[in-house]
């Protein structure tokens, strides 16, 4: 069986986090040019507050806008921006039978609604959702364990720990939340494409 993850890696969601980001400064009344803010995070696999902290937001603020951004950001008014990578769907149709979801969502309900409105849920044969966090390496690996997964397809370092506590293989993907040079600085040849992988089968 083989396990991918979503975000980043069949989704592409990134758009969602700079708006949410968006919404949020708003709140605080904060005007900050975002354009630069998917590209910081991902060149240099840093987080919001890292950002925020470079945009000249003090600490404390930062902290506050992260809590506000991490309520936000799995609304459901707010996952509607999310769209399917262009090759998502040739490759869950070659994977067919084999695949299964696992991912990282503090709203499950709100994952599985997403998955149905962009009428991908008959692909995989089962979903699983961890919770968002420290233990979600530790989780997606007890889950790869029990469905007897052989591969593990993702975009981050969780993804990648998951899969060698699992003992599993991974295969990066660079075009989410974790750039070529960041998997290469870690001795990794990621893949930019699902098309790709279904070559190497």
């Amino acid at each position: 069986m083989i396990a991918i993850d979503f975000d980043g890696t069949i989704l592409d969601s990134k758009n969602r986090h700079r708006i949410v980001m968006n919404a949020v400064l708003k709140e605080f009344s904060l005007s900050i040019d975002t354009s630069d803010m998917l590209d910081f995070k991902i060149s240099k696999a840093a987080n919001n507050i890292d950002y925020l902290r470079y945009k000249g937001i003090g600490q404390n603020a930062a902290c506050q806008i992260q809590v506000r951004w991490q309520q936000l950001i799995e609304d459901e008014q707010y996952l509607i921006n999310d769209i399917l990578f262009p090759d998502t769907l040739t490759f869950l149709e070659a994977q067919k039978g084999k695949v299964f979801l696992l991912t990282a969502r503090n709203n499950a309900k709100g994952l599985l609604r997403q998955v149905e409105r962009l009428c991908i849920k008959q692909y995989f044969t089962e979903i699983f959702v961890v919770s968002s966090g420290q233990n979600s390496a530790f989780e997606k690996a007890q889950i790869l364990i029990s469905a007897n997964a052989c591969l593990m397809i993702g975009d981050t370092e969780v993804d990648l720990q998951a899969a060698k506590e699992a003992k599993v293989n991974f295969i990066a993907m660079s075009r989410g939340f974790r750039n070529k040079a960041f998997w290469l600085s870690k001795k990794i040849e990621p893949v930019d494409s699902l098309s790709n992988i279904i070559k190497l089968k």
